[in-house]
């Protein structure tokens, strides 16, 4: 039993040395992290994403976010609020996940909308099913910015966000989307 409390308190220490190493900024101790805990991580992705390669960029991402965060941030995340790392980094994983699902979610929405609009259409009395290429093309119909703001939503980025990039209120990207979104049904119409 000593011999097991041991072995767990040394390991403990380990980890101990490796996070305020990595807290004061020696970004090579991520390789720790990343050799003993990527198998879990990649499971709890998989877990939410049920794709392989969906769940290993989702652990990809972690570490690399765990790389971008500031030394500053570092230490007060770990070491002056002695938040655990590992379970930082669980939350950040799980919720990377959520937001890969919602992205895919809003898509599969907006273009299950705009093939609907599409299959409306009919030439001769046969409906036409829209490809990736008849969306791309659609697209293209668009201005640039209305192109650009839409192609935002799509990916999943809310109005605020889109707003915050282009310098812009939240309303005049609302107007942008509407306006967009009148363009495609007046060119589907035609």
């Amino acid at each position: 039993m000593e011999v097991i409390n041991l072995k767990e308190n040394e390991a403990s220490l380990k980890v101990d040395i490796f996070i305020n190493d990595f807290c004061n900024g020696n970004d090579e101790s991520i390789i720790f992290f990343y050799n003993n805990w990527y198998t879990e991580f990649y499971f709890i992705a998989y877990r939410y994403l049920k794709n392989k390669q969906d769940a290993e960029d989702a652990v990809s991402v972690l570490f690399e976010k765990l790389l971008k965060m500031s030394v500053s941030k570092r230490q007060q995340k770990i070491i002056t609020q002695k938040v655990n790392i590992k379970a930082f980094l669980i939350v950040i994983l799980k919720n990377y996940c959520l937001d890969c699902l919602k992205v895919k979610k809003n898509r599969k929405r907006i273009v299950s909308g705009i093939q609907h609009l599409w299959q409306k259409k009919e030439f001769n009395k046969v409906l036409t099913i829209i490809s990736k290429e008849d969306v791309d093309n659609l697209l293209g119909d668009l201005p640039k910015r209305e192109r650009l703001i839409l192609q935002m939503r799509i990916t999943g980025f809310s109005t605020k966000e889109i707003a915050e990039e282009f310098n812009l209120k939240p309303k005049t990207i609302s107007n942008s989307l509407s306006k967009s979104r009148s363009i495609l049904k007046d060119t589907l119409t035609l």
